[in-house]
This record gives structure tokens, C-alpha cells and sequence, in this order.
């Protein structure tokens, strides 16, 4: 009965995944991308989605870093990861916008 249980509960999990992604065309598989990190915004750009936004830092509900990633959360729900094998310059980029964040950043290292 407990191995039902468990296989009931994995295809439910499966099922619902299958129906986020085909549902939610922002999380499209092949799709990049492109973050522009400005003074006071970031700008998201995607191509093949066509569409464009920008928030100021201050509407970022907070910054982690762990071993390979930075992970911008825009509120508990969501976030946009940064690979750091993908920023040209780490220590640059540390300095700029870790400071940004002001009490909304924390390194972890429990997400890797």
C-alpha cells in the first residue's frame, strides 16, 4: 500500500509539472535570456518570447549566491538565476551589485 501511495503522488507531481511548463510559456526550454545590469534597474530582454522589462533593485525581494549561482528572487515565488561561469568578470560584478541589495543579500550554500 505505502509503494501505491508513493507512485500516486510521483505521477501527480509529474503531471503538474508537465502542465506548468507546457502552460507557461516564460519557462521555455531553449529560450535565453539576456540581463543588463544598470546603476539604478535590470533590464530582461528575451527574443524568442519578444517581450522586455525592467525593475529598479529596490522592488527585488532579495539576492542569494551560492557555489555557481546568482539567484535574484523577485518575491518568494520566483526567481531569475544568474550562472557565474556566464559573468565575464565575478569580482566586478560581485562589487557592483552586492551592494545594491543592501540586507536582502545572503550567500548560501545549500542550493547546488
Amino acid at each position: 500500500m505505502f509503494i501505491l501511495i508513493i507512485i500516486v503522488i510521483y505521477f501527480r507531481v509529474e503531471r503538474k509539472n508537465k502542465q506548468r511548463v507546457s502552460t507557461d510559456k516564460t519557462g521555455t526550454f531553449g529560450s535565453v535570456a539576456v540581463l543588463e545590469f544598470y546603476d539604478d534597474k535590470v533590464v530582461f530582454g528575451n527574443e524568442s518570447l519578444n517581450s522586455k522589462g525592467e525593475l529598479r533593485y529596490e522592488q527585488f525581494f532579495q539576492l542569494l549566491e551560492s557555489k555557481d549561482y546568482f539567484i535574484f528572487y523577485l518575491n518568494v515565488n520566483q526567481a531569475s538565476l544568474v550562472r557565474k561561469k556566464d559573468v565575464k568578470d565575478i569580482e566586478k560584478f560581485k562589487s557592483f551589485i552586492i551592494p545594491k541589495f543592501e540586507n536582502r543579500f545572503k550567500k548560501t550554500y545549500y542550493c547546488n
